[in-house]
């Protein structure tokens, strides 16, 4: 065979450029279709609005159906947003959490779009991961459609998320705590010096988290003068309980929101050793009959509330002529009267009230104050009177009241008036008060009775023996609804019992009713009360 020389290969090269310019047509481009989603920066926690897009579309594009895919952990798509395509609209956000989301869009019955700027949809990224951190931005086209809904050829240009690293967050330049452990009433001293003007918040938390201070608060500051923390809480002043409390120290730039918190540092509370603070002495009231005895008890506490065993006590007795008792607490009543006991130690003390009465067919207790009697039974002759059971008390100018239900009406008792059973009586007392009662040993007599109205009525028990609000009210048994009595040594109405009850608290209908005392009773309708005894 023989050699090509220099001229033939000449030749060839030029019939190659031949032939390629021959069949590649004049001014035809060569670019082809792309589908692009740009790289975006965002600062931490900002949102951008990023568009996907069609470029060089030299074919008309009817449709596209689009997946973006991303990391979750660094970006996250809040909102899909209709471009160009004025048909059909279908995004898919359902799948963020997965690092996917997808959008369905097309002409509808409109000309399809050409040119080299189409906007598929808007998609809004929010930057949830730390700063420095970025995530692919992957288009994933799983159609792309001409006007033929045939397939058009593409490039797809995947872009980048970065979150950018912004302004940097304030930072504690010096923090110290004077005093920790603290043995209050001793306190400590909290220092803080922030690297920029914050507003700033120092707080005392206990180990639930509860606000248990709050310290200082400036809307504007870089070194906040030291804080002083007592061991007391803001609400009422009150020492807390020993502990671990935390100290909270958090300043915010309000300029690019950026902050410090800083809950490492602790305070340790050491409470004062116990102080005697209170004495409680029980029974709080007694009324004893002559020669009786009463026994009294104490409990000591301390400024904590908290019961301190131990502790010794001096009693006393304010009127020995009424009554005395000895170191253990023991009273015995001498004569008709009142006096205070004591229990003391040191400065100190605590106390309770004692009344004597004598012993008679029966005493009538009056309290200082307003005091709601009633007579148990008749009364005899010549001790049966206003004047007779109330001459000697001292009413300070009030009148005695009786209530008439049937005519809505108080009505003042006259001196000469008679004081019967089952009446409840008003009278005001300026002091404590034992009154002696005969009643009518007559056997021939019948048991008292009174007509009660339709309304609130003023009664008594008919008996010198506690008995249930069920039994005493039995003849208007289902005509009564409430019953209120009057405690007169606190100035106070009782718990209503209410007919029917049976509940077992303070309203249950077999609570007793006292001897003596006088009730409020609500009837719904008229009727009579049959007294219990003669």
């Amino acid at each position: 065979m023989k050699e090509k020389g220099a001229f033939d290969w000449v030749f060839l090269a030029v019939i190659s450029i031949v032939l390629i310019v021959s069949i590649t047509p004049f001014g035809a481009s060569q670019e082809q279709t792309e589908v692009v989603i740009p790289s975006v920066s965002v600062e931490q926690g900002a949102n951008t609005i990023v568009p996907v897009m069609i470029k060089n579309a030299t074919d008309a594009v009817s449709g596209t159906s689009i997946k973006l895919w991303f990391n979750p952990a660094v970006v996250n798509v809040t909102e899909i947003t209709q471009g160009d395509f004025p048909g059909s609209f279908t995004p898919n956000t359902f799948f963020t959490a997965n690092g996917w989301v997808k959008v369905v869009v097309d002409v509808g019955a409109n000309p399809s779009l050409t040119g080299d700027n189409i906007t598929v949809a808007y998609f809004t990224l929010e930057a949830v991961g730390n700063a420095g951190t970025s995530s692919y931005l992957n288009l994933e086209v799983q159609s792309l459609l001409n006007d033929s809904f045939a397939a058009i050829p593409f490039t797809p240009i995947n872009g980048t998320f970065t979150v950018s690293t912004g302004p940097p967050a304030p930072t504690l330049v010096t923090y110290t705590i004077t005093n920790t452990p603290i043995t209050l009433p001793q306190t400590t001293s909290i220092d803080v010096r922030f690297s920029e003007r914050v507003s700033a918040i120092i707080k005392i938390e206990d180990a639930s988290g509860n606000l248990v201070n709050e310290l200082y608060s400036s809307p504007d500051v870089t070194n906040p003068l030291p804080q002083i923390w007592d061991g007391t809480y803001e609400s009422n002043g009150t020492q807390v309980p020993g502990g671990v409390y935390t100290v909270n120290v958090t300043g915010t730039n309000t300029t690019t929101g950026l902050s410090v918190t800083d809950t490492t540092k602790t305070i340790i509370v050491i409470p004062p050793p116990p102080v005697l603070t209170s004495i409680e002495v029980s029974p709080q009231t007694a009324t004893l009959n002559i020669t009786e005895t009463q026994q009294f008890t104490t409990t000591a506490k301390d400024q904590y509330g908290n019961t301190m065993p131990g502790i010794i006590f001096t009693w006393s007795s304010s009127n020995t002529a009424t009554g005395v008792i000895n170191q253990n607490g023991l009273f015995t009543a001498n004569a008709p009267g009142t006096t205070t006991v004591k229990a003391a130690n040191g400065s100190i003390n605590g106390t309770a009230s004692v009344v004597v009465i004598f012993k008679a067919d029966y005493t009538l207790f009056l309290a200082t104050g307003w005091n709601f009697v009633s007579i148990p039974k008749k009364l005899a002759a010549g001790n049966n009177t206003v004047e007779d059971v109330f001459g000697d008390v001292n009413r300070s100018s009030h009148s005695i009241f009786l209530y008439n239900t049937s005519t809505a009406e108080w009505n003042v008792m006259n001196l000469t008036d008679e004081v019967k059973p089952l009446d409840g009586i008003w009278i005001y007392s300026a002091e404590s008060k034992v009154i002696p009662i005969t009643f009518d040993n007559d056997p021939l007599r019948t048991p008292p009775t009174k007509m009660l109205y339709n309304g609130w009525n003023a009664i008594g028990l008919s008996d010198t023996i506690p008995t249930s609000a069920n039994d005493a009210l039995s003849p208007v048994e289902d005509k009564w609804t409430f019953l209120i009595g009057f405690d007169a040594i606190n100035q106070q109405y009782q718990t209503t019992i209410i007919n029917n009850n049976h509940d077992g608290d303070e309203r249950d209908e077999g609570n007793p009713m006292n001897s003596g005392i006088g009730y409020w009773v609500y009837m719904k309708e008229d009727g009579e009360l049959a007294g219990l005894s003669v």
